[in-house]
């Protein structure tokens, strides 16, 4: 699974854009996602696993460098969440009291569409900067 999504992180870089494409453009994007966030609090941890992004994009090239972009995404994300330290009634003895304690561990899968609204701006033949914003929900 590793070696496909590196596959997939590799695709975008031997892809080759013109620039002189016609005024409009859509297109469709897949972006593989893999974060390395870990939250970690006492008895509680949180850590971001695999994903991915898809969805329709929409464009506009104002002028041979300007280019005006929005879309329509959908996104997968995988978190791994783990409490330690809770007491359950079988972790209570009634003449001992507490002998231990168990964690609770869960996959969270999250799901978010996403509008994008951006401008990217060419500087040098395929080097550009892309400023923007996203509305999820």
């Amino acid at each position: 699974m590793k070696n496909i999504i590196a596959l997939l992180f590799l695709i975008p870089f031997l892809a080759v854009a013109q620039q002189n494409a016609p005024e409009y453009h859509i297109g469709i994007s897949v972006k593989p996602e893999d974060s390395a966030m870990t939250i970690q609090d006492q008895d509680e941890s949180i850590a971001a696993q695999y994903g991915f992004t898809t969805g329709l994009t929409f464009g506009f090239n104002m002028n041979s460098l300007l280019t005006w972009e929005t879309g329509v995404y959908y996104g997968l994300k995988n978190i791994n969440h783990s409490q330690a330290g809770l007491v359950f009634g079988s972790d209570i003895y009634p003449k001992t009291g507490v002998t231990g304690t168990s964690t609770a561990i869960s996959n969270i899968q999250i799901t978010d569409i996403e509008i994008p609204i951006q401008m990217k701006y060419l500087f040098y033949k395929r080097f550009y900067l892309r400023t923007g914003m996203g509305l999820n929900y």
